[in-house]
């Protein structure tokens, strides 16, 4: 009578497609201007979403042409802040 033991493992990994995933990368296939109007889009339709004042502010900024003041060339370029997501969550 001959007794064995084995131990056998096996590992899988998968990804699930969230909706909050599928989300991230229909966003992020879009053009500047598409992007702009699927927040509008957003804000319009839900009245819980508003635009923080600082972000609103750097929007009317990047929509209106730079003038660039020597002040503004010895500073160098501007560091850019990332938006908040437009599920609300980030």
């Amino acid at each position: 009578m001959q007794l064995s033991q084995s131990i056998k493992l096996r590992q899988k990994q998968s990804l699930v497609m969230t909706p909050q995933l599928q989300q991230a990368i229909r966003l992020l296939q879009l053009s500047t201007l598409d992007l702009q109007q699927e927040i509008q889009e957003a804000l319009e339709s839900n009245p819980l979403l508003e635009v923080a004042e600082e972000e609103a502010q750097a929007a009317a900024d990047s929509e209106a042409p730079e003038t660039a003041t020597a002040a503004d060339a010895a500073d160098g370029p501007r560091p850019q802040r990332r938006g908040a997501a437009v599920g609300g969550r980030r």
